[in-house]
């Protein structure tokens, strides 16, 4: 299995945390979530391996429109691409909650049915 992220690392696609954006919606991010789809699709796993890993994603999102966050779930809870807790962690925030608060009933509909 594959282990992947949107990583602070030199050799890995990221987005730039600025915390004077937000609602970010490139072509560059639309191209790295669809290559987390199709990781995840061919059994690609998000492993964070420490709850430093879980915030840097979460500030990534939070630049990003709240329909990233909403889709990057959705792609975890479809394939099986991690843990729940993995995915609690990420939206346990005030700020991303808030982030996402227009999709919060579907958001809760995945994490009711969650499939490890």
């Amino acid at each position: 299995m594959t282990s992947f992220w949107l990583s602070r690392g030199s050799d890995s696609p990221r987005v730039n945390y600025s915390p004077n954006s937000n609602n970010v919606d490139t072509d560059t991010t639309r191209d790295m979530l669809k290559a987390i789809h199709l990781l995840a699709k061919h059994g690609g796993k998000w492993r964070p391996a420490d709850k430093s890993e879980i915030k840097s994603a979460k500030r990534s999102f939070l630049q990003l429109t709240p329909d990233y966050t909403v889709e990057f779930v959705w792609i975890k809870w479809k394939y099986a691409g991690c843990d729940r807790n993995s995915i609690l962690e990420l939206l346990r925030t005030p700020s991303i909650r808030s982030h996402t608060q227009e999709h919060r009933a579907r958001l809760n509909e995945l994490l009711g049915d969650w499939r490890e």
